[in-house]
């Protein structure tokens, strides 16, 4: 019948039951959504003229929407991936639906489910739980890949001494597994380990992995710290302990008249002649100072701030002489105020065909400031040259003029040999 203000009361309204024994038999069930929205759409509308419409809406909306109750749920698992014992059980869920069942006979698909079991080879029943309900799925479980055999691949980035550890090695090692079924897989670093010893040369270092070995080579050089004198290493009087180390004339050396900082205090210039910086020369690592001449040829090097307490000191340089009438050759170290006495000349006066290692013990009576070191030839001489492998440094207690020399001539070979 046509509507009009409260003809209808509340209780007849379209209730559930209304709805459900209409003449023509339609139910909340058959309606769809958009008929349901309607239908809520229009009762607001008396909700807002009538003074008993939010009534009639709330019966409607009950009448569409009952509620319902879950009674069951239902797990379909459909696996499509190789499970192991070691798979996690969250991993199943990409291949599992879990659908809820309610008292209306709807049904929807939930995801806030969890899963409880044992995955063993074979069969495993696994518990899927929501809101209460329970429902369990089988899932074959298969027996791990076992390792066939692996392989390593070592690119080399860097110069390996004989003193590094083999782990140092895995920075540029790759090291891949092969399994049972067939599949490969990196090896993480912290999981293989290595075994072999790294000497001069090429060295053939083991990778070992769930009892599966294979092998690599890596060439070696010596290392500095390979041989000690008493509790210190060569790096220790060579390298850590020294005052000046030149290792390696630098090709970029600004040889000009003017003095040149060279860091730490240390200051070169040219002191005498025309020398030059060459790699011409026989049996030297890298760079060396060429002086050539019938006149004195040097450089300086000179740290004037520098104190020098009172003890002594190893002065050492390697020379390579192809002619030589006279003067010296090497180089020679003083402080200011020193009588002649007090410094130390390196001298080299025959000709060799390749570097010579020299030493010489330089002492100090009193403390002094500051150090000036010449290189290359002086003393009116007449000779050509090179000077390689500078070093001064504090000479260790009890060790003799005769072992320093011993002590230099191996840190030079042990430069040599990992240049």
């Amino acid at each position: 019948m046509p509507y009009t203000k409260n003809s209808w009361e509340p209780g007849d309204i379209i209730t559930a039951a209304k709805l459900n024994h209409m003449e023509d038999g339609i139910a909340a069930s058959d309606l769809s959504e958009s008929v349901k929205t309607a239908l809520l759409q229009i009762a607001s509308k008396v909700a807002y003229i009538d003074d008993q419409g939010q009534e009639y809406y709330d019966a409607l909306e009950e009448a569409l929407y009952p509620e319902k109750t879950l009674t069951s749920i239902t797990a379909e698992y459909t696996q499509t991936s190789t499970v192991y014992a070691t798979t996690s059980l969250d991993s199943l869920k990409s291949d599992l639906v879990v659908t809820a069942n309610y008292d209306d006979a709807s049904t929807a698909t939930v995801t806030t489910y969890t899963l409880s079991g044992t995955l063993s080879v074979g069969t495993s029943t696994i518990t899927v739980t929501y809101s209460g309900f329970t429902d369990t799925f089988e899932v074959t479980v298969s027996a791990a890949p076992t390792v066939s055999s692996i392989a390593a691949v070592y690119t080399q980035s860097g110069t390996v001494y004989t003193t590094d550890t083999l782990d140092s090695l895995k920075s540029d090692l790759v090291v891949t597994a092969t399994y049972s079924d067939s599949s490969t897989a990196t090896v993480p670093s912290a999981d293989y380990t290595l075994s072999g010893t790294l000497t001069v040369g090429t060295s053939t270092i083991t990778v070992s992995y769930e009892s599966k070995t294979t092998s690599f080579n890596v060439t070696v050089s010596i290392g500095l710290d390979s041989i000690a004198y008493g509790a210190m290493t060569y790096r220790d009087i060579f390298i850590t302990n020294n005052f000046i180390a030149l290792g390696d004339f630098e090709s970029t050396m600004n040889l000009t008249s003017s003095f040149v900082d060279a860091g730490g205090g240390w200051a070169y210039k040219i002191n005498a002649g025309s020398p030059s910086i060459t790699t011409d020369a026989a049996d030297s690592p890298t760079h060396s100072l060429k002086c050539y001449g019938t006149g004195s040829t040097q450089i300086i090097y000179s740290n004037p701030s520098k104190t020098i307490q009172t003890g002594s000191y190893l002065c050492c340089c390697a020379v390579k002489v192809p002619r030589y009438v006279q003067g010296n050759i090497g180089m020679q170290v003083n402080t200011p105020a020193q009588t002649a006495v007090e410094k130390t000349y390196l001298q080299k006066t025959a000709t060799t065909d390749g570097f010579v290692g020299m030493a010489a013990i330089h002492t100090l009576t009193t403390a002094r400031t500051g150090m000036v070191v010449y290189i290359g030839t002086y003393t009116s001489a007449n000779a050509d040259a090179y000077v390689d492998d500078v070093v001064i440094t504090p000479l260790p207690s009890g060790l003799s003029e005769a072992d320093a020399l011993t002590l230099y001539n191996n840190y030079c070979a042990i430069r040599r040999a990992a240049s």
